[in-house]
């Protein structure tokens, strides 16, 4: 949305020349249009998926992520009448739960009685079930803060990767579910925000020397970059994270992660690029990338100055490339360039904003 001043400015007409007017006082209005930052991802909502996997009564799922009930949240909605909806996060990088005391999360419930319950069902990198965490008799058409609890004596909460959501117990009626402010409770009473569910989530995927943790001699990915590790804000629920080795591939010298299908965005516009960045190495080599389907360009290198504290980079967007549409951008990613110099590290990314000029 552009940002919009009017001034009102007052004449007065002293000469009836004065564009063939008579005397007296007139005012007219000027819009004045400012530049600004546009947020492209505040890396603070997951992407969540349903599924229809399992035969036993699950049922066909809408998600919508928008205002509802003066909330941006999440909007789960059945598209038949069977007993449960399952919806599930992409997989993301392990996180360690094992301070995590209880998940708490507002909920909203469209339903005839208070007879649904929700079930919360955290997996470990491995796809295995933690444990299955109920809610019962969530009482519909009101915001609800409902509880779980954590039991802490599962080693598989150090290495959580995925979250199901299952309300439940519905019966044959339909249900339309609404989810924002998932959040974890410490051990020591801190709450962290995991997800807000405040826009719809862009996809970040890894490419070339990027992966998300290495086990058995084996460079493991994740189907989403997301993660809630590495926070140092109790309200920011999350930042793209990825981890780099110049040997997972042999022939790439770069590390990526990227956006997925943004569904060819107009950039003709964005002049500059800022990311808030930790980088476990001063000397890595960061840039952006855009990619329009056809061409690539991508900016000059930038680095950070220490790595114990979060900075902001600010990038020029690139005019490399003659033939790139920049009226047609589908996909933009952030690089770690030259990993055969500089060849292991880990980056935390965060607050991706653009420079709109009007």
């Amino acid at each position: 949305m552009s940002r919009v001043l009017y001034l009102l400015i007052v004449i007065v007409v002293i000469n009836s020349l004065v564009l063939a007017a008579p005397l007296g006082e007139y005012s007219i209005k000027i819009r004045i249009i400012e530049n600004e930052w546009v947020m492209f991802d505040n890396c603070e909502s997951r992407r969540w998926a349903w599924t229809g996997d399992w035969s036993w009564n699950r049922v066909p799922t809408e998600l919508t992520w928008g205002n509802f009930f003066g909330r941006d949240c999440l909007q789960v909605t059945s598209t038949d009448t069977k007993n449960a909806i399952t919806i599930w996060t992409y997989t993301f990088p392990p996180e360690n739960w094992s301070n995590v005391e209880l998940v708490r999360m507002d909920v909203y419930v469209e339903f005839p009685n208070n007879t649904a319950d929700l079930k919360f069902e955290p997996r470990d990198k491995d796809g295995t079930d933690i444990e299955s965490l109920y809610y019962e008799n969530i009482p519909p058409n009101q915001w609800v803060d409902c509880e779980w609890n954590i039991d802490q004596s599962k080693v598989e909460y150090q290495n959580v990767s995925r979250i199901l959501l299952i309300p439940d117990n519905l019966g044959s009626n339909p249900a339309t579910f609404y989810f924002d402010n998932l959040r974890l409770i410490m051990t020591n009473g801190t709450t962290y925000y995991w997800d807000l569910f405040d826009r719809t989530p862009k996809v970040w995927s890894y490419a070339a020397d990027a992966y998300a943790y290495y086990e058995n001699n084996v460079y493991k990915i994740a189907n989403s970059a997301i993660t809630w590790m590495g926070s140092t804000s109790t309200v920011n629920a999350g930042r793209i994270f990825m981890r780099w080795d110049g040997n997972k591939h042999q022939t790439d010298t770069y590390a990526k992660v990227e956006s997925e299908n943004l569904g060819d965005i107009d950039f003709s516009r964005y002049q500059k690029v800022r990311i808030d960045v930790l980088c476990s190495t001063t000397t890595a080599k960061i840039a952006v990338g855009f990619w329009d389907g056809n061409n690539w360009d991508e900016t000059p290198t930038l680095n950070v100055s220490s790595t114990d504290t979060y900075h902001t980079l600010e990038f020029n967007v690139p005019r490399n490339n003659q033939n790139f549409n920049w009226s047609s951008v589908n996909n933009v990613s952030v690089l770690i360039k030259e990993t055969d110099l500089v060849p292991s590290g880990e980056i935390y990314i965060d607050n991706i904003k653009f420079y709109l000029k009007y």
